[in-house]
């Protein structure tokens, strides 16, 4: 018989969301091929008639919040859990556990509608504010703007020598085509791929390298790499792939700020509100300058903070800094403050602070979740409460 600490353990990791792939795939695999599925939505249902749920009694609402549970669960991924090496235990009993992880996992959500309902707050309110997702405009050389979430894949345009393509979901790619003698003297084009709050999206650069934008930024850059470099210029923060080309160095700029590289894989951050510039090397050599006769060469691992100066950390967490690339918001005894500013970029929400709140976090959170999870989870781990008031969130301490 199993202990009970061990079914409070199950509980937590679902509310943690620290699901083993075994614990995952056992619950999923119940929720969809269970012959009993009326069984289990009544037991779901009969957990909500506990008295401090009270506020959720109505059929309506109780509906609502089993299919935002089960929402919940079908959005949860493999990558996204914890790799720890589950227990064996019997089949039978993931099941029964699988069914008092939900009954848990409503009364946690119950909990966050409840408050927002003693504060004036429509209930589920923060559960409408979905993630971001797959958005971006491009603006061409003569001006027009393509908004590329709502085009369908194919050719866009053609620019100087370069096809443009919507490659599929968040994909936009540039494909050269033989070069053109009257072409190569005329005046460089330049394209700017931009995302808004909440969205993202994946760049291929007429030479093959690959760019990956996250919320808020831009990038501007030729539709032909013709002359003895490849530079481009960003503001907020991407990720690089670059093709490798030992003659024609790649050149990233923001400002005065310039990353040189030849071939290699890089995060920069450099959103303007942010307080210094970081380039934060994965793979290869970058030479990081700042426009002011200083320069610092990264390693692999390595992150370069630019601001009047350039300091360079070594063994930072690389695993934190691309997090949003894999669709994570990962902490590592983050500060609350750096936190929401990433929460803000990726819901497209306003951030108020009332008090004084000082508290870091570590752990992850799968990008893909509603903005009531996410809050939910860092109000569990203590030190802080939200407010919700229509699209901000006032930040207050606990």
């Amino acid at each position: 018989m199993t202990a009970p600490e061990d079914i409070e353990r199950l509980c937590q990791a679902f509310l943690k969301g620290s699901l083993t792939p075994l614990e995952l795939q056992l619950l999923l695999e119940y929720l969809e091929n269970h012959p009993h599925g009326a069984v289990f939505k009544k037991v779901m249902l009969n957990a909500l008639q506990h008295e401090q749920y009270s506020n959720a009694s109505d059929a309506k609402t109780k509906e609502d919040v089993y299919q935002s549970i089960l929402y919940r669960i079908r959005q949860m991924d493999q990558k996204e859990v914890s790799m720890r090496s589950p227990p064996k235990q019997p089949r039978w009993w993931w099941m029964a556990a699988a069914i008092l992880i939900l009954a848990v996992g409503v009364g946690a959500f119950l909990r966050f509608q409840n408050r927002s309902s003693e504060k004036g707050l429509k209930p589920s309110l923060a559960y409408r504010i979905v993630p971001g997702s797959n958005k971006a405009t491009l603006t061409l050389a003569n001006g027009n703007a393509i908004l590329l979430d709502s085009t369908t894949a194919g050719r866009l345009a053609q620019q100087g020598n370069s096809q443009v393509i919507k490659a599929g979901a968040g994909i936009l790619e540039y494909k050269e085509q033989e070069e053109k003698a009257n072409v190569s003297k005329e005046k460089p084009l330049f394209n700017t791929l931009s995302t808004p709050k909440g969205g993202e999206f994946q760049l291929v650069l007429p030479d093959g390298s690959k760019v990956q934008l996250n919320a808020a930024s831009s990038i501007r850059f030729p539709i032909s790499f013709s002359g003895k470099t490849r530079v481009v210029e960003i503001n907020g923060e991407a990720y690089f792939e670059i093709a490798q080309n030992s003659k024609k160095p790649f050149i990233v700029k923001k400002g005065k700020m310039e990353i040189e590289v030849l071939g290699t894989s890089f995060n920069v951050n450099a959103y303007d509100d942010e307080s210094s510039i970081k380039v934060t090397l994965l793979e290869g050599k970058v030479k990081v300058a700042n426009g002011l006769g200083q320069s610092a060469m990264l390693n692999p691992g390595e992150q370069a903070q630019v601001t009047k100066g350039i300091s360079v950390e070594k063994d930072v967490s690389t695993r934190e800094v691309v997090a949003w690339k894999n669709g994570k918001f990962q902490f590592n005894i983050t500060d609350i403050h750096e936190i929401m500013k990433q929460i803000s970029r990726w819901y497209d929400v306003e951030v108020e602070y009332k008090g004084t709140v000082s508290t870091h976090f570590w752990g992850s959170i799968s990008r893909s979740v509603a903005l009531s999870n996410v809050l939910e989870m860092l109000e569990q781990t203590g030190g802080v409460k939200f407010k919700l008031e229509g699209e901000k969130i006032i930040v207050m301490p606990q």
